[in-house]
């Protein structure tokens, strides 16, 4: 049995997963639908959000509020996680997994449940893995789970690794150390390992901590800190679907014409339909692509939008015979009201007009 691992790599786990919730659910507080209860009905009318699940529960409005109650209960009761220990930590730990994994069947935010899942890890204590332990063995199982175990351990025996390369000497001139004490050198050394690992680690600590609380207005972090946030790209806000939460669906249409005259969405190598698709999720290729191009329809990012349309040009005219020669990138949008479906703000946005058959046009 291994040793009890407490220190700062651990400090700082278990704090990201707090500072992360308590954000949410102070910027969740400010938000109506949030606190009326009504907030994942309406979440669930982003259809380039939903799939699996969530194409299925958008019309059980009772269970949706029975969510958005817990799930934002969950979110403030998040500091119990470190007040606790034992079983209830345990308890409190397998209810956010719980309800992480349900978002993994219900919403298509690429690894995030996944990621959260691994990191409520260290949340179960010892105490936990022997009564794990003890489940698994009363029940006959630890047989089979050994077999896996050891057929995980060879496979990844069986990955080939980088081949270890010899360090590179570096000439050091005659006499240059003379007088440098062997004392004098671990001395150095060990002053060095103790900033590297002790007081950076800290450091990052609190600025995170304020980072997190400068979000919600309740600190601010100093300019050299926010300095260095910045240039890590660590500085956090975490306003998941808050204070109001998404319930618009989106989608993006990009007619091209062909050198024959006809057109094409160059984009879903289909006819041009700017009818709200039945499934608007099957539009995107993969989460990502959701994500770009909806940072790519932000006006912060109207210079990237080139960018785009000069890959849709190039990837359809690989391809493709009969060459695109412009292409019209268009964002359209539709929000409905989730307990009537009553359409309440629809609409089309170009972003970009692009010619294919130019050189490169950088959007200004």
């Amino acid at each position: 049995r291994t040793a009890i691992v407490a220190n700062v790599a651990t400090m700082a786990v278990l704090l990201q997963m707090l500072i992360m919730y308590v954000t949410n659910a102070v910027h969740k507080r400010g938000g109506d639908l949030w606190m009326s209860g009504e907030a994942v009905a309406y979440v669930m009318q982003a259809d380039h959000f939903t799939y699996l699940l969530g194409n299925h529960i958008a019309e059980f409005h009772g269970l949706l509020r029975v969510l958005t109650v817990a799930w934002l209960a969950l979110l403030f009761a998040s500091p119990l996680l470190l007040l606790l220990t034992g079983v209830p930590r345990a308890a409190i730990a397998s209810l956010f997994v719980g309800m992480h994994l349900g978002m993994a069947v219900t919403m298509r935010i690429d690894l995030f449940p996944i990621v959260v899942v691994v990191g409520f890890v260290p949340f179960f204590q010892t105490a936990v893995w022997d009564a794990a332990e003890r489940a698994v063995a009363s029940l006959g199982w630890s047989t089979p789970l050994a077999r896996w175990r050891a057929r995980l351990e060879s496979a990844a025996r069986a990955i080939p690794s980088l081949p270890r390369r010899a360090p590179f000497s570096r000439p050091v001139a005659p006499g240059r150390l003379d007088g440098l004490r062997d004392a004098d050198l671990t001395g150095t050394l060990a002053g060095g390992r103790v900033l590297v690992s002790t007081v950076l680690p800290y450091v990052f600590l609190v600025l995170i901590v304020l980072s997190g609380a400068q979000a919600v207005d309740y600190a601010e972090v100093p300019e050299p800190g926010e300095d260095v946030l910045e240039a890590v790209d660590m500085d956090q806000s975490w306003r998941m679907f808050a204070p109001d939460p998404t319930h618009t669906t989106r989608w993006f249409v990009a007619p091209g014409t062909l050198e024959n005259g006809t057109e094409r969405d160059v984009l879903r190598n289909s006819a041009v339909d700017f009818e709200r698709p039945p499934r608007a999720e099957a539009t995107y290729p993969t989460s990502r692509w959701r994500k770009y191009l909806g940072n790519v329809r932000s006006t912060d990012n109207e210079n990237h939008r080139s960018y785009l349309a000069n890959y849709l040009c190039a990837d359809w005219n690989r391809s493709h015979e009969t060459r695109v020669e412009n292409v019209t990138v268009y964002q359209r949008y539709e929000r409905a009201d989730p307990y009537n479906g009553t359409v309440e703000a629809e609409g089309k946005v170009k972003l970009i007009e692009y010619d294919c058959s130019g050189e490169f046009v950088q959007n200004e």
